[in-house]
Protein backbone atom coordinates (compact mmCIF):
# COMPACT_ATOMS: atom_id res chain seq x y z
CA UNK A 1 0.00 0.00 0.00
CA UNK A 2 1.11 3.56 -0.63
CA UNK A 3 1.90 6.01 2.12
CA UNK A 4 -1.25 7.65 3.42
CA UNK A 5 -3.51 4.80 2.28
CA UNK A 6 -5.17 2.40 4.65
CA UNK A 7 -7.28 -0.72 4.65
CA UNK A 8 -9.77 -1.78 7.29
CA UNK A 9 -10.88 -5.42 7.61
CA UNK A 10 -14.47 -5.11 8.77
CA UNK A 11 -15.95 -7.88 10.88
CA UNK A 12 -19.11 -8.62 12.80
CA UNK A 13 -22.70 -9.06 11.67
CA UNK A 14 -23.46 -8.74 7.95
CA UNK A 15 -26.31 -6.25 7.44
CA UNK A 16 -27.36 -5.29 3.93
CA UNK A 17 -29.69 -2.51 2.83
CA UNK A 18 -31.53 -2.44 -0.49
CA UNK A 19 -34.89 -1.36 -1.92
CA UNK A 20 -38.05 -3.37 -2.58
CA UNK A 21 -40.12 -2.81 -5.73
CA UNK A 22 -43.25 -0.65 -5.44
CA UNK A 23 -45.33 -3.60 -6.60
CA UNK A 24 -44.28 -5.58 -3.53
CA UNK A 25 -45.00 -2.61 -1.27
CA UNK A 26 -48.52 -2.31 -2.69
CA UNK A 27 -49.17 -6.04 -2.32
CA UNK A 28 -47.96 -6.04 1.29
CA UNK A 29 -50.20 -3.07 2.13
CA UNK A 30 -53.21 -4.69 0.47
CA UNK A 31 -52.77 -8.08 2.12
CA UNK A 32 -51.81 -6.49 5.43
CA UNK A 33 -55.10 -4.58 5.55
CA UNK A 34 -56.96 -7.90 5.40
CA UNK A 35 -55.26 -9.74 8.26
CA UNK A 36 -56.57 -9.44 11.81
CA UNK A 37 -54.29 -12.08 13.37
CA UNK A 38 -52.84 -10.33 16.42
CA UNK A 39 -49.09 -11.11 16.60
CA UNK A 40 -48.11 -9.00 19.60
CA UNK A 41 -47.68 -12.02 21.88
CA UNK A 42 -44.76 -13.12 19.68
CA UNK A 43 -43.04 -9.73 19.47
CA UNK A 44 -41.00 -7.43 21.71
CA UNK A 45 -42.43 -4.21 20.33
CA UNK A 46 -44.44 -1.73 22.36
CA UNK A 47 -46.76 -1.30 19.38
CA UNK A 48 -50.52 -1.81 19.60
CA UNK A 49 -51.17 -2.96 16.04
CA UNK A 50 -48.98 -5.83 14.81
CA UNK A 51 -50.60 -8.52 12.67
CA UNK A 52 -49.33 -11.76 11.15
CA UNK A 53 -49.76 -12.53 7.47
CA UNK A 54 -51.26 -15.92 6.63
CA UNK A 55 -50.82 -17.99 3.45
CA UNK A 56 -48.33 -15.49 2.06
CA UNK A 57 -45.58 -17.77 0.76
CA UNK A 58 -46.82 -18.10 -2.84
CA UNK A 59 -47.12 -14.37 -3.50
CA UNK A 60 -44.43 -12.98 -1.17
CA UNK A 61 -41.30 -15.01 -1.78
CA UNK A 62 -41.18 -14.75 -5.59
CA UNK A 63 -40.85 -10.97 -5.14
CA UNK A 64 -38.50 -11.20 -2.15
CA UNK A 65 -35.97 -13.84 -3.20
CA UNK A 66 -33.85 -11.28 -5.08
CA UNK A 67 -32.95 -9.76 -1.72
CA UNK A 68 -32.09 -13.11 -0.19
CA UNK A 69 -29.86 -13.79 -3.18
CA UNK A 70 -28.12 -10.43 -2.64
CA UNK A 71 -27.42 -11.38 0.96
CA UNK A 72 -26.11 -14.82 0.03
CA UNK A 73 -23.85 -13.40 -2.71
CA UNK A 74 -22.44 -10.75 -0.39
CA UNK A 75 -21.71 -13.32 2.29
CA UNK A 76 -20.17 -15.96 0.07
CA UNK A 77 -18.37 -13.83 -2.54
CA UNK A 78 -17.39 -10.64 -0.74
CA UNK A 79 -16.99 -11.85 2.83
CA UNK A 80 -15.65 -15.29 2.01
CA UNK A 81 -18.15 -16.66 4.45
CA UNK A 82 -18.40 -20.26 5.55
CA UNK A 83 -21.78 -21.16 6.95
CA UNK A 84 -20.87 -24.67 8.13
CA UNK A 85 -24.27 -26.05 9.12
CA UNK A 86 -26.40 -23.85 6.84
CA UNK A 87 -26.67 -25.07 3.26
CA UNK A 88 -25.87 -22.94 0.23
CA UNK A 89 -27.60 -22.01 -1.91
CA UNK A 90 -30.03 -20.91 0.76
CA UNK A 91 -33.24 -22.88 1.01
CA UNK A 92 -36.10 -21.60 3.15
CA UNK A 93 -37.78 -24.24 5.30
CA UNK A 94 -40.11 -21.94 7.26
CA UNK A 95 -40.74 -18.26 7.87
CA UNK A 96 -42.77 -15.64 9.72
CA UNK A 97 -44.13 -12.38 8.32
CA UNK A 98 -45.99 -9.57 10.08
CA UNK A 99 -47.03 -5.96 9.57
CA UNK A 100 -46.49 -3.12 12.07
CA UNK A 101 -48.60 0.03 12.28
CA UNK A 102 -46.43 2.26 14.46
CA UNK A 103 -47.94 5.41 15.96
CA UNK A 104 -46.71 8.30 18.11
CA UNK A 105 -44.82 7.19 21.22
CA UNK A 106 -44.59 3.51 20.21
CA UNK A 107 -41.22 1.81 19.92
CA UNK A 108 -39.25 -1.44 19.83
CA UNK A 109 -36.87 -2.07 22.73
CA UNK A 110 -33.52 -3.73 22.14
CA UNK A 111 -34.12 -7.36 21.16
CA UNK A 112 -33.28 -10.12 18.70
CA UNK A 113 -35.35 -12.65 16.74
CA UNK A 114 -35.83 -16.35 16.14
CA UNK A 115 -34.61 -17.96 12.93
CA UNK A 116 -31.44 -17.52 10.89
CA UNK A 117 -32.08 -14.26 9.02
CA UNK A 118 -34.47 -11.43 9.79
CA UNK A 119 -35.59 -8.45 7.74
CA UNK A 120 -37.66 -5.28 7.88
CA UNK A 121 -39.23 -3.36 4.99
CA UNK A 122 -40.67 0.15 5.19
CA UNK A 123 -43.91 0.67 3.28
CA UNK A 124 -45.16 4.06 4.44
CA UNK A 125 -43.12 6.86 6.03
CA UNK A 126 -44.77 10.27 6.50
CA UNK A 127 -42.56 13.25 5.69
CA UNK A 128 -43.06 14.64 9.20
CA UNK A 129 -40.74 11.97 10.60
CA UNK A 130 -37.67 13.29 8.80
CA UNK A 131 -38.43 16.83 9.92
CA UNK A 132 -38.92 15.67 13.52
CA UNK A 133 -35.72 13.61 13.48
CA UNK A 134 -33.68 16.59 12.25
CA UNK A 135 -35.07 18.87 14.96
CA UNK A 136 -34.43 16.33 17.71
CA UNK A 137 -30.83 15.77 16.60
CA UNK A 138 -30.22 19.52 16.78
CA UNK A 139 -31.62 19.59 20.33
CA UNK A 140 -30.33 16.31 21.82
CA UNK A 141 -27.07 14.36 21.58
CA UNK A 142 -28.49 11.16 20.06
CA UNK A 143 -29.56 9.63 16.75
CA UNK A 144 -32.97 11.29 16.87
CA UNK A 145 -36.48 9.89 16.70
CA UNK A 146 -37.84 7.11 14.53
CA UNK A 147 -34.52 5.40 13.81
CA UNK A 148 -33.69 1.73 13.53
CA UNK A 149 -30.50 0.80 15.37
CA UNK A 150 -28.32 -2.30 15.13
CA UNK A 151 -26.16 -3.13 18.16
CA UNK A 152 -22.98 -5.21 18.12
CA UNK A 153 -20.18 -5.40 20.66
CA UNK A 154 -19.41 -3.14 23.59
CA UNK A 155 -19.17 0.62 23.84
CA UNK A 156 -15.39 0.96 24.08
CA UNK A 157 -12.74 3.42 22.84
CA UNK A 158 -11.84 3.08 19.12
CA UNK A 159 -14.88 0.92 18.54
CA UNK A 160 -18.08 1.46 16.56
CA UNK A 161 -20.62 -0.58 18.48
CA UNK A 162 -23.73 0.11 16.42
CA UNK A 163 -25.38 1.66 13.41
CA UNK A 164 -28.38 4.03 13.46
CA UNK A 165 -30.46 5.01 10.45
CA UNK A 166 -33.70 6.85 9.77
CA UNK A 167 -35.35 4.59 7.19
CA UNK A 168 -36.93 5.78 3.98
CA UNK A 169 -39.87 4.34 2.08
CA UNK A 170 -39.05 1.06 0.25
CA UNK A 171 -35.92 0.46 2.37
CA UNK A 172 -35.19 -3.18 3.19
CA UNK A 173 -32.69 -4.31 5.83
CA UNK A 174 -31.60 -7.97 6.12
CA UNK A 175 -29.51 -9.12 9.08
CA UNK A 176 -28.71 -12.19 11.22
CA UNK A 177 -31.61 -12.99 13.52
CA UNK A 178 -29.29 -13.01 16.55
CA UNK A 179 -28.27 -9.37 15.96
CA UNK A 180 -29.79 -7.08 18.57
CA UNK A 181 -31.69 -4.11 17.20
CA UNK A 182 -34.17 -1.48 18.36
CA UNK A 183 -36.47 1.24 17.06
CA UNK A 184 -36.77 4.63 18.75
CA UNK A 185 -40.20 6.27 19.09
CA UNK A 186 -41.39 9.28 17.17
CA UNK A 187 -43.90 11.82 18.47
CA UNK A 188 -45.57 13.26 15.37
CA UNK A 189 -49.26 12.38 15.09
CA UNK A 190 -48.75 10.08 12.09
CA UNK A 191 -48.53 6.36 11.31
CA UNK A 192 -45.51 4.50 9.94
CA UNK A 193 -46.06 1.10 8.34
CA UNK A 194 -43.37 -1.57 8.17
CA UNK A 195 -43.28 -5.31 7.52
CA UNK A 196 -40.83 -7.62 9.26
CA UNK A 197 -40.06 -11.30 9.11
CA UNK A 198 -37.86 -14.22 10.07
CA UNK A 199 -36.39 -16.89 7.81
CA UNK A 200 -35.35 -20.38 8.89
CA UNK A 201 -32.81 -21.95 6.50
CA UNK A 202 -32.09 -25.58 5.72
CA UNK A 203 -29.07 -27.14 7.40
CA UNK A 204 -26.82 -30.02 6.52
CA UNK A 205 -27.86 -33.29 8.11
Amino acid sequence: MKEGEYRFPYWGALVIKTKIPKSLKNKLLKEGSKTKTDFRHQLAGMIDNEFAYEDYEEWFFPSFLFALQLYQDQWVNSWGGELNKIMTPFKIISSELWINYQKSGEYNPRHNHDGDLSFVMYLKIPKQLKEENTKRQLTHHNEGTGTISFHYGERLPFSKYGHHELPEELDLFIFPSWLQHSVTPFFSDVERISVAGNIFLQRHE
